[in-house]
């Protein structure tokens, strides 16, 4: 009789801790997708062939999102991993994860403007 009232206290605790382990992944997750805090334009580039990983490293080294492997895990999520595009593009800090991601998978490059004077 012991040995069953041991046995689930010990599975009572194991099912505790990985309730709780599960929702501070949920917070982590959840919090990793929320907008950075405005600011400046910055101007990336992705090469062709970057896998969606890289992307997010990219995002992430630029301060564009808070979490490169989190934007990855999202991007699989909403099945567009195969659809983002090289190129090179102008994001502004504070745009949401979902505004990034559209922009990428439409291919909305940045074209730098030259003014051409003509005499």
């Amino acid at each position: 009789m012991k040995g069953k009232s041991l046995m689930k206290k010990v599975f009572l605790g194991l099912l505790t801790l990985l309730i709780i382990a599960s929702g501070g992944l949920y917070t982590f997750y959840i919090q990793s997708l929320k907008p950075m805090e405005q600011g400046e334009s910055v101007i990336i580039e992705i090469p062709k062939g970057s896998s969606t990983k890289s992307i997010g490293q990219v995002l992430q080294k630029n301060g564009l999102v808070h979490n490169g492997f989190t934007f990855a895990l999202y991007v699989r999520n909403q099945g567009k991993g195969s659809q983002l595009q090289a190129g090179k593009y102008q994001f502004t800090r504070g745009e949401s994860v979902d505004q990034i991601i559209d922009r990428l998978v439409e291919g909305d490059v940045y074209v730098s403007t030259t003014p051409v004077t003509i005499p």
